[in-house]
């Protein structure tokens, strides 16, 4: 087992954030529920999304800034004391996003002055959290960390801005607009998640093998999702578009639970490009899930094709996870062996 630096332990919490997270999400949607009216007529236009980038990542060796041991007794306690108040924001960002994926997969039948008021209550919601983002000190140790942080919030307003001004019954494309830029966000966030990784010291071990039986898990529950989901592709001839707009936020939300699954995997230096490639090629699937949902229309496959395509790109990216780990263990010499259970 690998022994942990000491800073390490003092930032563990899954049960506590659980709570706190779920506590969060209840009080907001209790603001965002009771809002849905007469259900809109208008459909939306064809859509024209591109996604977000996808990165290349090449396994290489990043530069470490000065670990925790090497601080000040002063600059340790106010990077300790950034760290402290980066994962309340961190909660709290997270609340919102399930707070927001829990009321975008409730029917569609809000009026469309019910859905101006909740998008103007969402982005004043965040606006709060972005707040404490950019009120962080930044001392020295953690500066680059707190400036993606605050790029990552600037982001997020911007995109909820646009939503919020952008959107009109008769155009969903507002929408997916929003979902690129939140994946924008979260990739800096992941980046300042890794400076503060750095900061606390590395681990004694690689955790390859850790690594490699929870990316084998996740890729079977990924590939039964797929099946599935082509199941229903195959036998579906129903255009009646309640039922497919629901049968396809219940893809999102088994969906979201792989993909959660994903982001919450650990990230040593040794394996953060691995984890970062499976990231994108999780979030990449989640979008296209989300743009299928949000410009679905009967008689008109070529909504299910642009999903097909993006679809593809993250098998793209999963590919290149299993030779990285082969990779990986080759390096650390860790025989094939070593993870038979």
């Amino acid at each position: 087992m690998p022994v942990l630096h000491p800073l390490r332990t003092r930032f563990k919490s899954v049960l506590g954030r659980q709570w706190y997270r779920g506590l969060i999400v209840a009080s907001v949607l209790t603001i965002f529920v009771i809002s849905c009216g007469a259900e809109s007529e208008a459909t939306p236009p064809p859509p024209t999304p591109t996604g977000p980038p996808t990165l290349e990542l090449p396994i290489s060796e990043v530069p470490t800034p000065v670990a925790a041991d090497a601080l000040s007794p002063e600059a340790r306690a106010l990077m300790i004391a950034f760290i402290l108040k980066q994962e309340e924001i961190t909660q709290d960002w997270e609340a919102f996003h399930q707070a927001y994926e829990s009321w975008r997969q409730q029917p569609s039948n809000c009026s469309e002055g019910a859905m101006e008021q909740s998008l103007r209550d969402f982005a004043a919601q965040f606006q709060a959290i972005a707040t404490d983002a950019f009120a962080l000190k930044r001392s020295p140790s953690v500066k680059v960390a707190g400036d993606l942080l605050a790029e990552a919030a600037e982001k997020e307003v911007a995109g909820l801005v646009t939503l919020r001004d952008g959107w009109s019954p008769a155009d969903n494309s507002a929408f997916q607009l929003f979902e690129e830029a939140r994946a924008e966000a979260n990739a800096l966030r992941r980046q300042a998640a890794d400076e503060l990784e750095r900061l606390k010291g590395p681990v004694a071990e690689p955790e390859v093998e850790e690594f490699e039986s929870a990316y084998t898990s996740v890729n079977e529950d990924w590939d039964l999702f797929r099946a599935n989901y082509d199941s229903w592709r195959q036998r579906n001839g129903d255009c009646n578009t309640g039922e497919v707009l629901d049968t396809l936020n219940s893809f999102i939300k088994d969906f979201g639970s792989i993909a959660e699954r994903v982001f919450d995997l650990s990230r040593p230096e040794p394996i953060r490009p691995l984890v970062e490639l499976l990231i994108q090629a999780a979030e990449k699937e989640q979008l296209a899930l989300r743009e299928l949902r949000d410009t679905w229309r009967p008689y008109d496959i070529s909504f299910f094709q642009n999903f097909d395509r993006l679809r593809l790109e993250a098998d793209r990216l999963r590919r290149q996870v299993a030779p990285r780990i082969d990779d990986l263990k080759f390096k650390y010499q860790i025989s094939p062996e070593e993870f038979i259970p």
